[in-house]
């Protein structure tokens, strides 16, 4: 492999993962359009039902998305823990599969949540720069845990620079 592919491929994996850093950054504070701007334009997330009584979740689209992470930010806060993911790279598309946490607190009944889970992911490079094209999320296990909410604090702090 020449070194200028090898670059571009060091180049497209380090933005993969900030593009990973910014799913959870973004979703952590409620930012629920920037969030929603980091799948492509017919970007998915789906969740696969963990027992009987879930649904399955398909949301498809930046509008939808937006909603969604609004809808559930409204009584629920959280702090995604992303492990470090495994990638493959084939040109303009790519792959991860990455083990998450997710700590959570209601704020409607105070219930304080953890779960543990896969995220099977694809992206698609755009003109904008990477983005996810579908999120798949499989939770392998959720409990009750201790989460004291993200600081108000932390938020201001915005996007880190590049």
């Amino acid at each position: 492999m020449a070194d200028a592919d090898r670059l571009a491929r060091v180049e497209a994996h380090l933005e993969l993962l900030r593009l990973e850093g910014e799913y959870a950054r973004t979703w952590d504070i409620a930012d629920h359009d920037a969030w929603a701007a980091l799948f492509s334009e017919d970007g998915v997330f789906e969740r696969l039902p963990t027992n009987p009584r879930e649904k399955q979740f398909w949301f498809e689209g930046r509008e939808a998305l937006a909603k969604f992470c609004r809808g559930m930010n409204r009584n629920l806060q959280g702090l995604h823990l992303l492990h470090t993911p495994s990638i493959t790279i084939d040109g303009q598309s790519a792959q991860s599969w990455i083990h998450y946490e997710f700590r959570s607190h209601r704020r409607d009944t105070g219930e304080r949540g953890h779960v543990l889970g896969i995220y099977k992911t694809d992206y698609v490079r755009t003109h904008a720069g990477w983005r996810i094209r579908h999120r798949l999320e499989h939770s392998a296990l959720r409990a009750e845990g201790a989460f004291t909410g993200v600081p108000r604090e932390l938020e201001s702090l915005g996007r880190p620079s590049d």
